[in-house]
């Protein structure tokens, strides 16, 4: 894979939720950085199979600055791997480009889940349960 620098971006509109969710004491993500709630976000999409295009982009990361934080890259490396075959791994700029589609809409459950819930680390831990009964399957 190149080391093509890839911009990761996310809804102008949405992103008060990521400042929201590393911001609240009382988010899961309190602490965190904005990166750490993209990730997730991205898996969060990815279970639910949910992506769409962000439209009015603003910028959150560049990839190059993820070159110490492997688990991140290898995480979006297979997310990308699962959608377009191993040849995506060619461009960082299109590995990139699928976990912010599955983060623009996995940003919205966290969100919601935020916002919503009475226990916010259980009903996310909820999910992660239901994604790795959904591997044994």
């Amino acid at each position: 894979m190149s080391d093509e620098r890839a911009d990761g971006l996310i809804e102008k509109g949405k992103s008060h939720m990521y400042d929201e969710l590393v911001d609240d004491q009382n988010s899961l993500f309190f602490g965190s950085n904005k990166t750490d709630v993209f990730m997730a976000a991205a898996s969060v999409g990815y279970f639910f199979k949910k992506s769409s295009p962000v439209k009015e982009a603003q910028s959150l990361f560049v990839s190059t600055t993820l070159g110490r934080d492997k688990e991140k890259i290898w995480l979006m490396k297979s997310i990308a791997l699962s959608q377009r075959g191993i040849s995506v791994l060619k461009s960082m700029r299109e590995v990139v480009k699928i976990c912010q589609e599955f983060a623009n809409e996995g940003i919205d459950k966290l969100y919601e889940i935020h916002k919503t819930s009475e226990n916010e680390i259980s009903d996310i831990v909820a999910i992660m349960v239901e994604a790795l009964d959904s591997l044994i399957e």
